[in-house]
């Protein structure tokens, strides 16, 4: 071997170890995104919990969700989710829970 092929080799070695890198660090941001998307769907969870205790009418229950929902996120979410986002999400939550349970029912 000469100096060429082992230099070739070792950049090849370190290209592929930088793309495992890579690869590693894209999976643990997903799965610390997936995490974090469960916890609040659990809070959210609770939020609706807590709106059937102390609400009768519909309107009021999920107001409530979403509002309180808007004020836990942190600002760093805020700036790129608006209200209607968290409206929109809350609702898909909500049909999420009603079809499992009327699945399971």
């Amino acid at each position: 071997m000469n100096l060429y092929e082992d230099y070739e080799s070792f950049i090849l070695v370190v290209i592929f170890c930088i793309s495992l890198l890579g690869l590693l660090a894209i999976s643990i941001k997903g799965f610390h995104s997936r995490k974090k998307i469960q916890r609040y769907k659990t809070i959210t969870y609770q939020l609706m919990l807590s709106a059937e205790k102390k609400y009768s009418f519909g309107d009021k229950k999920f107001i409530y969700v979403v509002e309180s929902l808007y004020i836990m996120l942190p600002e760093r979410i805020k700036t790129k989710q608006t209200k209607d986002d968290v409206q929109k999400w809350v609702q898909q939550i909500y049909n999420e829970f009603r079809k499992e349970y009327l699945d399971n029912s």
